[in-house]
């Protein structure tokens, strides 16, 4: 009986000992759980402030004004792996990275001209059908979300279409906020917004290139498809200011206000007789090698013919001071810059086919970025001639306002990471944040390859 009962007491001493082993044991799991959290939370929070950094590095670089292409649209030593903080023997670094239309085995290292693409509008989306396997049916999809009306185009969709949908939501009416906002129109798909880069990093990766083996699906060819999202944009415009931020002269209306912008007095008269016999300029591209015969207050009365003194060697000054709009405090919306919009981008525009688009890229890439601060050059250069300038000038710019960036933060070490995504605008003075969301879900976008030299200088 007495063995019995020790037996007792041992087990029951034996079970309390197990219980608490498994309850300090369920603390100490917890504590490491809660120690790797905010592990985790700090780390986090390092590689989204190291991103932030990179975010507002990029947007000082337009604190002083305009910025040369080749400063923000491939530039490593400024944009790669830079060096933003070190706590705890981790280096925190950022790298602002884009899709590479020379290369899709990597990154360049800038940022994405809004201005580089189509704008996304019901005037303009009709040029993108046979694009990013854009077709009729969804042009006319995106035209009657865009519109005002609640009249559906021949095959596209309206209110009642989308009022039926679980849940029910109304159109835009509008301009878009996002391109994402494509993904609630009819007929839109990921596939079709955003093309075989579904992680949005801008290059092709080995998933991007096999077929239907792995998600995404591919053409499995070697050109990276950056879809919709890689031709157009909700971002673009910019003020009907001239080069010094002054409000352009509407060469449609005060003649006076011609005398004081530095023409030729040649090109003022003649816009003053053009004006007085009641007719108006459609853009001021029209005065470039414009010749006018005034008519004769009598039949017997010859008047010699006119010409307007524009040529190549003052455009660029007639285009900077003069415009045809009535006010310069609306944004002038979907101009598309001449200087850095893709040959894919130029040959969808009205007045472009693929041979003058290649030509354009081809003729821009030596030159100069004063010589290329008009669209001008075009003339200049001998891209086109007078006409054709005149035909394709009005959808044309040289400025960018609006940049979009993609930025991850990065621990060297740990590999924590962080991705976001911005567009910020310029067109103002002071850079203005428009648009950010996270990415990381997306997954890490470029490899974390830090210099060795770096990191030993941290221990």
């Amino acid at each position: 009986m007495p063995l019995r009962r020790h037996g007792t007491i041992i087990s029951a001493v034996l079970i309390v000992c197990a219980i608490a082993a498994m309850l300090a044991a369920g603390v100490l799991f917890a504590i490491r759980a809660q120690t790797s959290s905010v592990t985790a939370s700090r780390s986090g929070s390092h590689a989204y402030l190291a991103a932030w950094s990179g975010l507002n590095e990029a947007m000082a670089m337009f604190n002083s004004g305009d910025v040369p292409v080749a400063e923000w649209y491939d530039n490593p030593q400024l944009f790669q792996n830079r060096l933003v903080a070190v706590e705890d023997g981790e280096a925190w670094c950022f790298t602002i990275y884009a899709h590479n239309p020379l290369d899709n085995s990597q990154p360049r290292f800038g940022l994405t001209d809004e201005a580089s693409k189509i704008l996304l509008d019901d005037e303009s989306a009709k040029l993108l059908i046979g694009e990013a396997n854009m077709t009729d049916e969804l042009v006319d999809c995106l035209v009657d979300y865009l519109d005002e009306d609640d009249e559906t185009s021949a095959v596209g969709a309206e209110r009642d279409y989308y009022a039926s949908l679980e849940p029910p939501y109304l159109p835009r009416n509008g301009p878009l906020e996002t391109v994402e906002e494509l993904l609630l129109i009819k007929g839109f798909s990921g596939r079709i917004v955003f093309g075989e880069d579904f992680n949005l990093n801008g290059v092709l990766d080995s998933n991007e290139f096999d077929g239907d083996d792995s998600f995404p699906p591919d053409d499995r060819n070697d050109v990276l498809d950056t879809g919709l999202a890689g031709i157009a944009t909700v971002n673009a415009w910019e003020y009907d200011v001239d080069s010094q931020g002054r409000p352009r002269v509407n060469i449609n209306g005060d003649v006076a206000e011609l005398e004081n912008l530095g023409l030729p007095q040649e090109t003022v008269d003649f816009i003053l007789a053009y004006r007085q016999a009641g007719k108006t300029f459609s853009h001021p591209s029209q005065l470039l090698g414009m010749t006018y015969r005034p008519e004769s207050p009598s039949q017997n009365l010859e008047i010699e013919e006119i010409s307007s003194g524009v040529d190549e060697s003052n455009l660029a000054q007639v285009l900077d001071v003069l415009t045809v709009r009535t006010s310069g405090r609306q944004p002038i919306r979907g101009l598309v810059n001449i200087n850095t919009a893709p040959q894919r981008v130029l040959r969808l525009l009205k007045g472009f086919d693929d041979d003058l688009a290649g030509r354009i890229v081809d003729a821009r890439r030596d030159l100069s970025s004063d010589k290329k601060s008009s669209i001008a050059w075009l003339v200049e250069e001998n891209v086109v001639d007078f006409e054709k300038f005149k035909e394709i000038a009005p959808v044309l710019t040289a400025r960018s306002f609006q940049f979009r960036l993609r930025c991850v933060g990065f621990g060297a070490k740990t590999g924590s990471f962080c991705a976001i995504e911005a567009v910020f605008d310029v067109s103002q003075g002071r850079p203005r944040l428009v648009y950010m969301r996270d990415i990381s879900r997306l997954g890490l976008p470029v490899a974390i390859d830090v210099d060795q030299e770096m990191l030993g200088a941290m221990r």
